[in-house]
């Protein structure tokens, strides 16, 4: 059963995916045709975060200027953008959503104001509401104070993050996967795991960091259904030089693997160092890129926003593009952050989200 519904979804899948391709003015570029994601009434703050094996758009919009309002879930099918917002929210509270499942339940994390907490002050829940009816989830090992942060989650419903050990203090990745928690510890010793994303077949991609705390990742890695660890395609290391814009040497060390479906789509982003970019980056001065990688084939992400009716986003005005989740039909989201010079200084940057399809 499960495999000829996911048979057919795919089908339908490919199907709007054409359609959407059709319908859009823009013709396609670099393989691929973008389409805006934008929540009604916020367009300069909508990051879409997944695209689900039935197309289904899923990420967060935040109520005023991105980074400086409340946020909210939202899932968007066939044009149209439904609110996800947990009932006992307050002002301040965050939210976002990461995937709607095969069995119509939305999966998504709600975030909580807490001057204990060592994660940027919140703590993390994950929730799932299953038509209006929400449940809200924490690793038993967590912190209570940090609480568990959902990064990613998949069409069969199973949720992968990381959380902060309520015993030793380290960061450890999590599978959550018909009522159980597993713990993840890829890393070695003084280094901290986070499981980012995880595709309908079950592979999962992650990061590792050192204990000295966030930033460019020491390492990404696939982990395997069957428990197999794998780090991030050496192939992949020695292309990206001389062919994506402004790629630092160590680009291994300054990766992120955000989106990966189970045909060897894998979609990211990576830090570059210095900038050139006269837009905003981020405290340390670094700018993202966007990436695709399939099958050992770099391709970097550049957003042709004349032809969706964005505002530019070639240098000097983007500052960031950031992918997220893919589908096993290869669409893929994203979003960038436009230039802010009209804005006071210091302001957070406009963020724009978009739909990538390849063209069939």
């Amino acid at each position: 059963m499960r495999i000829s519904l996911r048979h057919f979804l795919l089908v339908l899948a490919c199907v709007l995916a054409v359609a959407g391709v059709s319908a859009a003015s823009a013709s396609g570029w670099g393989g691929y045709t973008f389409t805006p994601v934008a929540f009604p009434g916020h367009q300069a703050a909508t990051w879409p975060w997944n695209v689900n094996t039935a197309g289904a758009v899923i990420g967060e919009y935040w109520a005023g200027q991105a980074y400086a309002s409340e946020s909210f879930g939202f899932v968007e099918r066939f044009g149209h953008y439904w609110t996800i917002s947990e009932p006992n929210r307050v002002s301040g509270d965050g939210m976002n959503a990461m995937e709607l499942t095969a069995s119509g339940d939305v999966i998504g994390g709600y975030y909580v104001p807490d001057a204990n907490s060592v994660n940027n002050g919140q703590t993390g829940y994950i929730y799932i509401d299953r038509k209006g009816h929400f449940t809200n989830l924490s690793d038993p090992s967590a912190d209570p104070d940090t609480g568990t942060w959902l990064l990613g989650a998949n069409f069969w419903g199973e949720i992968v993050g990381g959380y902060v050990g309520r015993t030793d203090g380290s960061w450890h990745g999590f599978i959550y996967k018909h009522g159980a928690w597993t713990t993840v510890d890829a890393c070695g010793s003084g280094e901290g795991t986070e499981l980012i994303n995880v595709s309908d077949g079950g592979l999962i991609s992650g990061q590792c960091w050192s204990s000295e705390g966030f930033g460019p990742p020491v390492s990404n890695f696939l982990y395997t259904p069957q428990g197999q660890l794998i780090t991030f395609p050496d192939l992949t290391a020695q292309q990206a030089p001389g062919i994506l814009p402004n790629a630092p040497s160590e680009w291994g060390d300054s990766t992120v693997l955000w989106g990966l479906n189970d045909l060897g789509l894998r979609a990211g982003s990576y830090v570059a160092t210095p900038t050139t970019s006269t837009c905003n980056t981020n405290e340390s001065g670094a700018t993202y890129y966007g990436y695709v990688e399939h099958n050992g084939r770099v391709t970097p992400i550049i957003v042709p926003s004349t032809k969706i009716h964005l505002p530019a986003i070639s240098d000097p005005n983007t500052c960031a593009v950031l992918m997220g989740g893919a589908n096993d039909v290869g669409q893929a989201v994203g979003k960038y952050d436009a230039n802010t010079q009209r804005e006071p200084q210091n302001e957070p940057p406009d963020s724009y989200g978009f739909l990538m399809t390849p063209n069939f």
